[in-house]
């Protein structure tokens, strides 16, 4: 009996430290970032401010839109427009290396096996009367996405819910488009950072 409760014991740690390794390889492989400052009409001197915080290597601005999908069912999809590619990097399973030269959406690959979306397939979303169509360039996952769920619900929903990536080049209205998140990576203690993010943004 101490036999077998030994070995499930190492059984199970062994299979949660694989776990925990693979995890930590998709955090440092997609550069997942440390911080998120949240606000309206994020500037380019705001995320200079933020970049010239102690500790912090890099940032990075994006436009996250809550959009619904042109399918029947309507689901939820949120549309990521980034300005560069350094920091949380969609990592590709399926199509194009993601390219801010390229016009194209990266979807979430779980979505589009749900949804039956193939790759070089149109993909229409609407935002508030504004409808964005882009071609499926590429199904990636996502290190902020490693466990998303609904919020009526405790499982995931891969069918009614999704997340893609766009360049923010190809933003449908140029002259509109008004960053509402910088992402950033910091070797600073978490509590320190977001005391300094404070004093950086007040």
């Amino acid at each position: 009996m101490v036999f077998i409760a030994v070995f499930i014991y190492t059984g199970i740690s062994g299979e949660t430290l694989g776990l925990r390794k693979s995890l930590d390889d998709f955090y440092q492989t997609t550069n997942q970032a440390d911080a998120y400052v949240y606000g309206e009409n994020l500037s380019d001197e705001t995320a200079h401010n933020l970049k010239n915080i102690d500790g912090v290597m890099e940032v990075q601005r994006r436009l996250e839109l809550p959009t619904v999908a042109a399918l029947e069912h309507k689901p939820e999809v949120t549309v990521y427009f980034l300005e560069s590619n350094e920091i949380s990097r969609p990592l590709v399973r399926e199509g194009e290396l993601f390219n801010l030269e390229t016009d194209g959406i990266w979807l979430s690959e779980r979505f589009a096996s749900a949804n039956a979306l193939k790759i070089a397939a149109d993909f229409t979303v609407e935002y508030e009367g504004l409808q964005i169509t882009k071609r499926i360039a590429g199904l990636v996952y996502s290190s902020e996405y490693v466990f998303n769920y609904e919020s009526a619900g405790i499982t995931p929903n891969f069918k009614d819910y999704g997340f893609g990536f766009v360049s923010a080049k190809y933003f449908p209205l140029p002259e509109k488009l008004s960053y509402n998140q910088v992402l950033i990576k910091s070797d600073t203690d978490s509590a320190e950072l977001k005391n300094q993010i404070m004093e950086t943004t007040n």
